[in-house]
């Protein structure tokens, strides 16, 4: 079990990897957050600012400050745990999110590639199915 760090001293949340889902927790919990040791079902595992990769449970990693790419990362994170496929809007913001934890962009141009992304993906959406989405 880790020690519990205050939130000021946390580092900002960049990237969700991935989440786990452990089975249900009756009549026992099968999993223990990496954070603070705590029992429960999901367990996230994340990149941080600093190039960590951590893990947490929900109610954990709502401590942790997230960066501006972390929502995009989550929704990513969201599709591939339900086992979907990323189209070519995921994939550019999944590549803008891996070149900035692997600093070869600086995070004014990560953040530009994920909203011309998502507004492209608006544009097509509103295209095909006549803003009625």
């Amino acid at each position: 079990m880790n020690d519990i760090t205050p939130t000021s001293t946390l580092p900002k949340i960049v990237q969700i990897v991935s989440v786990t889902d452990h089975g249900p927790c009756d009549p026992e919990p099968t999993a223990h957050c990496p954070h603070c040791g705590a029992p429960g079902r999901y367990v996230y595992t994340f990149r941080c600012e600093d190039g960590s990769t951590r893990g947490a449970m929900k109610g954990c990693i709502q401590l942790f400050p997230m960066h501006p790419l972390a929502s995009y990362a989550k929704f990513i994170a969201a599709k591939t745990s339900k086992n979907k496929p990323l189209n070519r809007w995921d994939e550019a913001i999944s590549k803008a999110i891996n070149d900035f934890l692997e600093k070869r962009t600086n995070e004014n141009t990560a953040i530009s590639i994920c909203r011309s992304q998502v507004t492209q993906r608006k544009a097509w959406i509103a295209n095909r199915y006549g803003g009625r989405r």
